[in-house]
């Protein structure tokens, strides 16, 4: 689906395309507050961006005063005005706080007031929870000596250092996950000392902050293993671990890695772009501002004035918005439509997916052709011209990267009030991606597991990994690359793959 921000919506970082909210199996994402420390975040601002287009919002440029176009800035415009207004105490200090909460207070023994940022208190007793001293961190899952930080840590932070596996991998200690026990992963990661400590991973399931009261999700290295990055929950004021240096501004830079950049998020646009994730809870640095994809999740965009603030001689120009983004909209890509009989008969003898029952209609994506084919055992019955991700080559791996899984892979739902017009969600990720984002770190043991029940039990994989998620089969036109993963075609088209295609169907996808 296209991608679209909105200055400071507030949404999970979940989506890899999709974000719907009315019929598809999403996370919760409609309750949720913004935690805007940074002056310089414009929360008043109701912003939609388009990932291929050369003005936010717009799937072409579109003058003011005029409608836009459909799937531009539609229902969700109204939805965005009603949103609640982020709470005036967002951001400030603890202390701040409890002065104008509480009052003066004469027994000073007594606890601050909560925290008002919409975070939700997880991790009692266990990493990343609340304490006063260490004898809070009784959780009996701690492999080594608990501490309780305090300076710097709003209300504490039970935590432990890092054991050294016989691999040489520093690790964190497991404990029971997910909403029946209130706690979340923990990651081995390296503090303003440079130890290697523990702290816990950010979950949207548990907190719509993905953390607790003030604390927010930032991206920090695994320590030992920078390549491996993981959303952290850490203090909100600090920016991360207190005490670490500010960093420098690079929001808009060019990048090839996530490393490369500050905030560990390059967005794969021409040249990349550096950029911040998370900014509808933390915030984005002075001299950008906050954007939510309609998909789920944020990113910082450099502030400008004029063409010549940004990298012009890139393709990039300061749009009607006042942020850098690349000038040039999306173009229509070569379609090899005589793909198609050979992609149905090769799919048909190949074997479709297990959980296909009754393995008669189906659908082939040729991503090099950009070639959707609707087969009938084994059959083409028709062909279309699809649309793809920002960054089509290639197999999906992680969340933002702009690429469509490959694989055979089942519908998992139907959303016939897509906000693109109607659209079948995709078992993304399957079995096979789950066993390599567990061996590269990505993803946890039981969140293999949770991949792994439901492919056996054939219904929607969980959404809320790092690998990327909602992808799907949908409308509003194709021809161009412009989802943040998806795949689509016109309309009508996808009206008459809907006429065939449905629950548990399968959905091939080759490079």
């Amino acid at each position: 689906m296209r991608l679209f921000l909105s200055s400071i919506i507030w949404v999970a970082l979940l989506g890899a395309c999709a974000g719907e909210t009315e019929e598809s199996a999403s996370a919760d994402a409609g309750s949720w507050s913004t935690v805007t420390p940074d002056a310089s975040v414009d929360t008043t601002q109701d912003t939609a961006l388009d990932a291929g287009s050369s003005t936010p919002g717009d799937i072409a440029a579109v003058p003011d005063g005029s409608s836009p176009p459909d799937g531009a800035r539609t229902q969700d415009a109204t939805e965005l005005t009603d949103l609640p207004t982020p709470p005036e105490d967002a951001g400030v200090s603890e202390d701040a706080i409890a002065a104008e909460d509480a009052g003066p207070a004469e027994d000073t023994s007594d606890p601050p007031p909560p925290i008002s940022d919409g975070g939700v208190e997880i991790n009692e007793s266990w990493i990343g929870g609340t304490c006063e001293d260490a004898g809070d961190c009784w959780n009996s899952d701690f492999s080594q000596t608990p501490t309780c930080e305090l300076s710097g840590f709003p209300n504490g932070f039970c935590t432990q250092s890092c054991a050294q596996a016989g691999s040489g991998s520093w690790i964190c200690p497991d404990t029971q996950y997910g909403p029946s026990t209130g706690a979340t992963t923990s990651r081995c990661i390296t503090t303003a000392s440079g130890a290697p400590t523990c702290a816990t991973e950010c979950d949207f399931d548990l907190s719509p902050t993905g953390c607790r009261p003030g604390y927010g999700c930032f991206l920090r290295q695994r320590h030992g293993e920078p390549h491996k990055i993981y959303p952290i929950c850490l203090p909100n004021e600090a920016q991360g671990w207190p005490g670490e240096p500010a960093k420098g501004f690079d929001i808009g830079d060019a990048c090839g890695l996530d490393t490369d950049c500050e905030s560990l998020m390059c967005l794969q646009l021409p040249g990349g772009y550096c950029t911040k994730s998370h900014c509808q809870f933390t915030g984005c640095p002075s001299g950008s501002t906050c954007y939510g994809f309609e998909s789920g999740g944020s990113a910082c965009l450099q502030d400008c004035a004029s063409a010549n603030q940004c990298r012009e001689n890139e393709g990039y120009t300061c749009d009607s918005y006042g942020s850098c983004w690349p000038a040039e909209g999306p173009v229509v890509t070569a379609w090899d439509a005589s793909v198609g009989p050979e992609d149905c008969a090769s799919a048909w003898s190949a074997g479709l997916s297990p959980c296909d029952s009754f393995p008669d209609d189906y659908v082939v994506a040729n991503k090099g052709a950009r070639n959707l084919a609707l087969c009938q055992s084994g059959e083409e019955l028709a062909s279309f011209h699809m649309g793809l991700g920002f960054a089509p080559m290639g197999d999906k791996q992680v969340e933002g990267d702009g690429k469509t899984p490959e694989g055979v892979f089942y519908v998992s739902a139907l959303v016939p009030n897509s906000k693109y017009y109607k659209a079948f969600l995709i078992s993304y990720p399957d079995v096979q991606d789950a066993a390599w984002g567990y061996a590269e770190g990505l993803i946890s043991g039981s969140e293999k597991d949770a991949i792994d029940a439901a492919h056996a039990a054939c219904v929607t994989p969980p959404q809320t990994t790092a690998l990327g998620s909602y992808i799907e089969l949908h409308g509003e036109g194709g021809g161009q690359d412009w989802t943040w993963g998806c795949m689509a075609i016109e309309n009508f088209e996808l009206d008459q793959v809907w006429a065939s295609l449905g629950p548990s169907d399968s959905i091939v996808v080759k490079p």
